[in-house]
């Protein structure tokens, strides 16, 4: 009798657990005498809104020794060594001369005495220095036609990089192997994916390293990265892209020389690399080779918020959500644009408003809502501005006869 009622107490028991497991989700079996996993809650993550990126055309490229702008006619204007222009001059200053170079651009870019741009089809065409690669090839030519249409074209580390429409990167022409993969003066395009989930949405490129954003808002660099202008924590270069340590996301990139910025959507400006003479708008404690660095990205002590930035030759300034350039950094050849030239400086508002701001070397150029184009600094080829200054310290009209109006 208790046989029987221990049975049927045992049989409702198991009757029980078989309801209470049927509306469980069903587990993966485990190894014989192994412990079964804990049942661990996940809360889903909340997911970022949209990143807001807005890629504009660039109006303003600042090459080594000659300045051009892109009009709103799409019309070209350099002024500066007019033997470095797309159409060469004579060996000697000239004023801003429009360049009847047989295309119409609708973005510009420059580095040392290359200056590239695009068309409206997404082609590019080159001018000045040529591209480093092997010459024979077909492809090389004022329109490269080895590469892809592109959405934006950027230079740097010697070579001619685009952001395909499909959000990819391609260069051609680089003789630094860092940024190429490891070959030197290739004349196939050497691509560059983009991050897992990701696309490429513009890039930047210094002397000998390049960065990119993409679509996400992390920043990449590759290249060289002796004095941490990869932003990655080491001094060691890279071949492929490696992810920048920034806290928030990025909505703004540019490069100069061995420095790199950056504007997060939160307005606040982050620069690494070289940090001599308070380039980097913040006190850099690191040591690299024989100068200041920061190997990650410091944030830069801005009183306004930024939504653009543009860094020089130890010096760097940012493009204000009011419009106005806040400049810091090395000013002896007034490249701070507030009037004196202190060896080295920090933050300092300028009295201009602006929708654009480049600056490279060792002065910086800015547009405003009228198209007028303001630069300041060094000015010893006249590449600043066409007056017989050796410095500009405060920004000065670049006037172009009525032309561009």
């Amino acid at each position: 009798m208790r046989w029987i009622l221990f049975a049927t107490l045992c049989a409702l028991a198991l009757v029980a657990c078989e309801k209470k497991d049927a509306s469980a989700p069903e587990k993966a079996p485990t190894a014989e005498g192994a412990a079964a996993e804990p049942t661990v809650e996940v809360t889903a993550r909340e997911e970022l809104p949209p990143l807001k990126i807005e890629v504009k055309p660039q109006r303003l490229a600042l090459g080594s020794a000659f300045t051009c702008y892109l009009n709103p006619k799409n019309e070209l204007w350099c002024w500066g060594w007019g033997e470095q222009f797309p159409v060469p001059g004579p060996a000697e200053p000239l004023p801003p001369t429009k360049q009847d170079i047989g295309v119409e651009l609708v973005s510009i870019d420059a580095q040392h005495r290359r200056l590239c741009g695009l068309d409206k089809e997404g082609d590019v065409h080159c001018f000045g220095e040529p591209i480093y690669a092997n010459l024979r090839d077909p492809g090389l030519g004022a329109s490269p036609t080895s590469l892809s249409k592109a959405s934006s074209v950027f230079l740097g580390a010697g070579a001619v990089c685009i952001v395909t429409k499909v959000g990819s990167i391609e260069c051609i022409g680089s003789q630094n192997d860092s940024v190429l993969g490891g070959n030197v003066y290739t004349a196939k395009p050497f691509v560059v994916a983009p991050p897992r989930a990701e696309q490429w949405l513009l890039g930047s490129g210094g002397q000998r390293h390049l960065c990119s954003i993409s679509d996400a808002g992390t920043v990449w660099c590759w290249g060289d990265n002796e004095y941490g202008q990869l932003g990655i924590g080491t001094t060691e270069s890279e071949q492929e892209p490696k992810k920048v340590f920034l806290d928030g996301r990025a909505t703004y990139l540019d490069t100069d020389g061995m420095t790199t910025c950056s504007v997060d959507e939160a307005g606040e400006a982050w620069c690494w690399g070289v940090g001599d003479l308070g380039s980097l708008g913040s006190p850099a404690a690191r040591v690299c080779e024989d100068s200041s660095c920061a190997l990650e990205p410091l944030r830069v002590a801005i009183a306004e918020k930024a939504q653009a930035i543009s860094p020089g030759a130890f010096h760097g300034c940012s493009l204000g959500l009011s419009g106005h350039p806040t400049c810091w950094g090395a000013g002896k050849d007034g490249q701070l644009g507030t009037g004196a030239a202190p060896k080295e400086s920090p933050p300092r508002s300028l009295d201009l408003e602006a929708v654009r701001l480049k600056c490279s070397g060792f002065r910086c150029c800015a547009l405003n809502r009228e198209d007028e184009v303001y630069c300041w600094g060094a000015n010893e080829t006249r590449a600043t501005a066409p007056f017989d200054a050796q410095t500009l310290s405060t920004p000065t009209q670049v006037t172009f006869g009525g032309e561009n109006d």
